[in-house]
């Protein structure tokens, strides 16, 4: 089990990779999710050209949301986190 310091070290890795920025993260039961959340957005926005990154939880293994979206069975938000 990968604690949230750990999967937010991984995501800013992944971020930087992908030249995304990252403010936002939030923890849902199985995994951490990092994205960037304009100003006004009320909820994890996937689409555009940076989609949040997920962090499993489980694995520590790094995905895009929508590989997320394709493997889990249904998910909710447990709490907004600090970047």
């Amino acid at each position: 089990m990968i604690c949230y310091e750990e999967a937010k070290k991984k995501a800013i890795l992944a971020a930087q990779n992908l030249e995304e920025d990252l403010n936002y993260a939030a923890e849902y039961e199985d995994a951490y999710i990092f994205c960037y959340k304009a100003p006004g957005e009320n909820h994890i926005i996937n689409t555009g050209d940076d989609p949040p990154i997920v962090v499993m939880k489980e694995t520590g293994e790094v995905m895009l949301m929508q590989d997320y979206v394709a493997i889990s069975s249904g998910y909710s938000e447990l709490r907004e986190r600090d970047i």
